[in-house]
């Protein structure tokens, strides 16, 4: 492969990433997660800590405000993990299998965009997923050792999956893969000293996680508990639908390569050990979320990581049996959607006129929109907090009944104008902001506060917050607009006792 090309490629993903940091303002999960690194723990209700503490260290603990710096954790670290995929696939084949690797992997939507781009627990979970990896291989198939495992890699492959289950539970997984490989495949290390010391090395990192939830009634085990429990109706419809949202967010050709590549050549390359370990470090994690999608609803990025080792096995068989030539286009193809899913991606969250979503009634009105997710927010917050201002109501406390939009109305229009802000209700429904609130105060002391409700996520408050406030009024209405056209309402409540 040309070494320009593939060095060209990287720097447009590179530049592509940092104009989505720049221009995209933050997404409900976003601004939630910076709760995280402003009331720090070591863990959190629905992931490890992490990503809050990776936030706070690369914001300079919020020296500089702004989506970039926020941003910037998951930027840096997505830019170190091609060199470990790189490096893998380097340990397993070739140099054109390692540059056919990386170049898949940066032309992922999910990957390089929404993992590698934003505020979420999945930006170091696909860093340390990928050096898990790394030292995996390096461990079971170095061939300087003549003990089958090499005890150094063996021993930091360990640590970095504690690592990896630091950022999120999901890298239970990886280790489930990693073992049955080592059962299949180096039974006799079972026997060893060093796979108990790696085995103790790796539960150290469970700790904080057992802690915490001791002191706070399990309550993240019951979030995913309640995540995977369901009823034992199959739905067909649920895996078809996991996979389509598998396929969008992977991007469709890299899917199609990992398919044709990973299965339909299958046959065609080395050992079978080294295709045995890609595939259990992928394969179950994607058939385990594929069959709960049968009984309950599912998110596509959930089993992202693990389509790690399906393109490190697809890019082999590629780099391997491949046309240079096909290769070639393969990665052109791919490369042209990941540059039409930013371009329109940024033109629709910024720019669309109106809304995408429902038109037809106010009180719902951008309900299915999901670029009002992170557009308008900033600006319609000085609408709000002037509204405020004139009705009379810029004193009272602001509460609202779920952890998202209680994310964007804590950080746009409270945080900026101290006003007090409290997300009230179960914990299934205000998840951090339970262990959040008591940090602020006593929220039941106010006798009257006030309400905010965006029509693309419509909350009757008579129904969701009458058990805390008997009387509840409509005050006023701020609308929001998109390049001159309406987006949504944001309705005003005054509620007191």
């Amino acid at each position: 492969m040309n070494n320009r090309y593939f060095t060209g490629a990287l720097l447009l993903v590179g530049v592509v990433k940092l104009l989505v940091a720049i221009y995209l303002p933050l997404g409900n999960d976003e601004v939630y997660y910076l709760l995280y690194a402003r009331y720090p723990d070591y863990h959190y209700y629905d992931h490890p800590l992490l990503v809050g503490w990776l936030l706070k260290l690369f914001s300079l603990n919020f020296l500089v405000e702004s989506a970039f710096l926020y941003r910037l954790f998951a930027l840096v670290l997505s830019a170190l993990t091609p060199f470990f995929l790189y490096r893998t696939v380097l340990l397993l084949s070739n140099k054109i299998s390692a540059q056919i690797a990386v170049l898949v992997y940066v032309s992922s939507i999910y990957f390089s965009i929404i993992a590698g781009t934003f505020v979420m627990p999945d930006a170091p979970f696909h860093f340390f997923w990928a050096i898990s990896i790394y030292f995996a291989v390096g461990a079971f198939f170095d061939k300087s050792t003549n003990t089958g495992v090499s005890q150094m890699n063996y021993m930091f492959c360990c640590f970095f999956l504690g690592m990896t289950c630091l950022s999120k539970f999901h890298g239970i997984f990886l280790v489930v893969g990693i073992f049955l490989f080592i059962l299949f495949y180096r039974a006799s290390f079972l026997k060893s000293i060093l796979f108990y010391e790696g085995v103790l090395l790796l539960s150290l990192f469970v700790i904080p996680v057992v802690v915490w939830n001791y002191q706070h009634d399990w309550a993240q085990f019951g979030f995913y508990l309640n995540r995977v429990e369901g009823q034992l109706t199959f739905n067909l419809i649920g895996p078809l639908r996991e996979l389509l949202g598998e396929i969008g967010y992977l991007n469709p050709i890299v899917f199609a390569f990992v398919c044709y590549f990973a299965f339909f050549k299958f046959k065609r390359i080395g050992k079978v050990n080294k295709k045995a370990f890609l595939l259990l470090t992928s394969l179950p994690f994607i058939l385990f979320v594929l069959i709960l999608a049968s009984f309950k609803e599912t998110l596509p990025h959930w089993s992202g990581a693990s389509y790690t080792s399906l393109i490190i096995l697809a890019s082999i068989v590629a780099g391997e049996t491949g046309n240079k030539l096909y290769n070639q286009i393969w990665l052109n193809v791919s490369f042209s959607i990941l540059l039409i899913a930013f371009v329109f991606g940024l033109y629709v969250v910024n720019y669309f006129p109106g809304t995408i979503g429902k038109s037809d009634n106010e009180q719902t009105y951008g309900s299915g929109d999901f670029t009002l997710d992170m557009y308008g927010w900033e600006k319609s917050a000085q609408n709000i907090r002037d509204t405020l201002q004139q009705r009379g109501l810029s004193q009272f406390p602001i509460v609202s009944d779920n952890w998202f939009p209680a994310g964007h109305i804590d950080n746009y229009i409270c945080r900026p104008a101290n006003i007090p802000f409290y997300c009230i209700g179960s914990v299934e429904q205000i998840h951090q902001y339970e262990y959040i609130n008591p940090q602020r105060g006593d929220w039941s002391k106010y006798d009257s506060v006030v309400t905010i409700i965006p029509s693309n996520y419509f909350r009757d408050p008579k129904v969701f917050l009458s058990k805390y406030y008997t009387k509840i009024d409509s005050v006023s209405r701020v609308e929001e607009f998109r390049s001159a056209k309406k987006t949504r309402n944001y309705f005003i409540y005054l509620l007191q006792k």
